[in-house]
This record gives C-alpha cells, sequence and structure tokens, in this order.
C-alpha cells in the first residue's frame, strides 16, 4: 500500500486531463484523488477533491457519475464523523442511482447507509438498508459481495436479538463463501453460528 506513490501518478494524470481539457478526465481523476485521500485518513482534501469531480459531472448533467462521486462524499463524511452530512450525501447517491437504474452505485450506497444507521443505534434502519442491498447485489452473482451482505445482515438481527433470523443468514452466507472458496469468511461465519448456538 503506497498512497504516496498513487497520488504522483494521479496528479501527473490530472496536469495531462487539464492540459487537454478534458473536463470527464479531470472528473475522474479528481475521484481517484479524493479516494487516495480518504484512505489516507486526509478527509478534508478527500471532500475538496470529491466536490470539484462533483461539480464537474453536475454541470455536465452525468447523473450515473454524480451519485458515484456522492457515496464517496458520503463515506468521507462518515468516517470523518460528520453522520448527519454522511447521511445527506448517501441518501441522495441513492434517489440518484435509483433514479438511472445505476444498480452497482444503489448497492454501494446501501452498504455505506446501512453502516451508518448501524454506528448510530438505528439497528432496525441498518438491517432493512442491508437487506435491501442483498436484493440489489443477489443478481450479480458477486460471491464476494453476497457473504459480505448476508453476514452484516445476519450481525444486525443478532443485535436485535433475532437469534433464529441471524442463524438462518449466517447459514445462508455459507455457501457463497465456500463457492468463492474464501476459508477466512467460512470460519467467520462458522464461528458465529457456534456462537449462536451456545448462547
Amino acid at each position: 500500500y503506497k498512497p504516496q506513490e498513487g497520488l504522483a501518478y494521479e496528479q501527473a494524470a490530472l496536469a495531462l486531463a487539464q492540459k487537454l481539457n478534458s473536463k470527464t478526465g479531470t472528473a475522474r481523476i479528481k475521484h481517484k484523488i479524493g479516494r487516495i485521500y480518504w484512505r489516507m485518513g486526509n478527509f478534508k482534501e478527500a471532500l475538496k477533491n470529491h466536490f470539484e469531480a462533483l461539480d464537474i459531472y453536475t454541470q455536465a448533467g452525468n447523473k450515473q457519475n454524480e451519485g458515484n462521486v456522492m457515496v464517496a462524499i458520503g463515506q468521507d463524511y462518515l468516517d470523518n464523523g460528520k453522520y448527519d452530512e454522511a447521511m445527506t450525501y448517501l441518501s441522495k447517491a441513492l434517489q440518484i442511482s435509483k433514479e438511472v437504474s445505476d444498480t452497482i452505485t444503489m448497492a454501494a450506497a446501501c452498504d455505506v447507509l446501512s453502516y451508518l444507521h448501524a454506528l448510530r443505534g438505528n439497528i432496525i434502519e441498518a438491517a432493512k438498508v442491508r437487506y435491501d442491498y442483498l436484493k440489489i447485489i443477489e443478481p450479480s452473482g458477486d460471491k464476494d459481495a453476497l457473504v459480505h451482505a448476508i453476514a452484516q445482515l445476519a450481525f444486525n438481527y443478532q443485535a436485535l436479538g433475532n437469534n433464529a433470523d441471524a442463524l438462518k443468514y449466517f447459514k445462508q452466507g455459507l455457501k457463497p463463501a465456500k463457492a468463492a472458496g474464501d476459508k477466512i469468511e467460512e470460519a467467520l461465519l462458522n464461528a458465529s453460528i457456534g456462537g449462536l448456538y451456545t448462547n
């Protein structure tokens, strides 16, 4: 993991995109730079770059990329502890992605929104949004995403004291985990099932 090296390459790409007056290229690279800063924990720079990318996409009327950048902005705010701002942008991202039938951004928005609801102590809403996330990604067949969605939904049910549904989803997660060859996730799911039976 070498974010500074990645940043140097992205900044070189940005200079070229700006020299060519490529608005789409500039926005795409600004988004990537924002993600690098987010990974580095520099939320001020992450937000600056993400908002610049968002402005370009908004002016171009590119709804799909608008929603995608809004998810990133929501995550910047969330990881910086600014939950109200995170909720605003994640909700907007979900709305826009529904308007343009962008299931990838819809799923990403639901994933982060569910986590945000859980952080705020609203486990019922977290479970509802996590279930929506699961239903969005099920048709994709992405086994890693399925395992993640199912396991998180099971944890939501467990936090609500609904051990029957938690057990159901932990067991359901074993199938895609095995199919993906993810031994670590398979072990964690089995440990969670064992813990539920113990309790």
